[in-house]
């Protein structure tokens, strides 16, 4: 296929559509990579926190939790919830109820501070308010659609522009005439 779609493209332009695509695909796979990442250490971090708890099925719900997290919100409310479920119908006490509570907020702040600004933001070059921007529009505009494109999009729009903008900068009408002209 990619073979196809090479001949598809003017032999002047091959080498730099090339090398685009090759950035492009660079940027995406290290996003869901990032991802995966942050998703295992999150359901580990969960796994942990159901198991001093004593959930029932401490290890199955916290990796469910954290690698449902690469759909944004979806691993915490449908993790928070199974939880819950489970430690009341377990015969859990308010103070345990409570402690699960804490367990959430802990793992969601360390995704929040310190895994994904470092393994993402470090990684795609993308500035926080971007992000948090991207994903606001995303998310109201495609909903939970948008809100999964926002990232990967965002970066790819960021390597387009920086192609754009090395392009220009090599152009006859940015560089100054050469004393010949």
């Amino acid at each position: 296929m990619r073979i196809h779609f090479d001949q598809l493209i003017p032999p002047r332009y091959r080498s730099t559509t090339d090398l685009l695509l090759h950035q492009i695909n660079a940027v995406l796979s290290t996003y869901v990579r990032s991802q995966l990442l942050i998703a295992l250490v999150m359901g580990v971090l969960y796994a942990a926190g159901f198991f001093l708890l004593q959930v029932p099925l401490a290890l199955t719900l916290g990796l469910l939790t954290g690698l449902l997290n690469f759909v944004p919100y979806l691993g915490t409310l449908t993790g928070l919830g199974l939880s819950l479920a489970f430690l009341a119908l377990d015969g859990a006490g308010l103070p345990q109820l409570l402690a699960l509570l804490l367990v959430f907020v802990l793992v969601q702040s360390i995704e929040g501070y310190y895994l994904t600004p470092k393994l993402l933001g470090s990684h795609l070059d993308l500035h926080p308010l971007l992000v948090l921007v991207g994903l606001m529009i995303g998310g109201n505009l495609f909903g939970l659609l948008g809100f999964i494109l926002a990232i990967p999009l965002l970066a790819t729009a960021l390597v387009l522009l920086r192609f754009l903008l090395a392009s220009y900068r090599q152009s006859s009408f940015y560089l100054p005439p050469s004393p010949t002209d």
